[in-house]
């Protein structure tokens, strides 16, 4: 994670107690562990008011009956995405799916299972990105209907087997060439399509 992004990252080592001491009954605990150590993300809106959270599990060894994410949302009404306190909606806003990766770019939103949909009727200048898992029917989808609402979207050259933004992080690629990567991968339209065609064929 990029070091001026530290300050948007927490930690807890016992996400139940953290939960119903600033959130109470925010959440049904009758399936989570007592001590649930988590990395806490806060989804802050356009005012920086907390309007939803997510604990991801901070070990790599998950238990059958634990959930790598817990999101709770606080106000319902609010179109649940990652890092609107921090969008200027004058230049071209990137979309992932997670919050992690949504730190390695700039002026970027993470949609954390949020509804693409209200999103896209905001009507700005999206790019989208999906995990690099052409293999994945669910992700081709999701690209494809992007395309077909005209919407610009990244699709990885086949040298790159990072799964996602965090992943190429973690060969050491380093954050300018990470930007360079998405912006050179960047398509749109009939030349979107060609390259999907190609990509599923990986």
């Amino acid at each position: 994670i990029p070091k001026d992004k530290f300050n948007l990252i927490y930690y807890t080592d016992n996400f139940v107690k953290w939960v119903n001491k600033h959130f109470p009954e925010s959440y049904d605990f009758k399936h989570i562990p007592d001590k649930d150590p988590r990395i806490v993300i806060l989804f802050f809106d356009s005012k920086g008011e907390i309007f939803a959270f997510q604990g991801r599990i901070a070990s790599n060894d998950i238990a059958d009956n634990q959930l790598r994410y817990i999101t709770i949302r606080l106000n319902k009404t609010k179109l649940l995405v990652y890092g609107l306190e921090r969008i200027d909606w004058e230049k071209t806003v990137y979309v992932v799916e997670g919050p992690i990766d949504s730190l390695f770019l700039d002026n970027c939103l993470a949609v954390a299972g949020g509804d693409v949909g209200k999103l896209t009727k905001l009507n700005k200048d999206f790019v989208f990105i999906s995990d690099n898992q052409p293999r994945n029917p669910d992700v081709c989808k999701f690209i494809e209907k992007n395309i077909e609402n005209k919407q610009k979207v990244v699709i990885f050259p086949p040298n790159v087997e990072s799964k996602d933004i965090n992943a190429l992080a973690l060969t050491n690629m380093k954050r300018p060439d990470i930007i360079n990567l998405i912006k050179t991968r960047t398509f749109s339209g009939l030349s979107a399509r060609v390259e999907l065609s190609q990509w599923k064929k990986i």
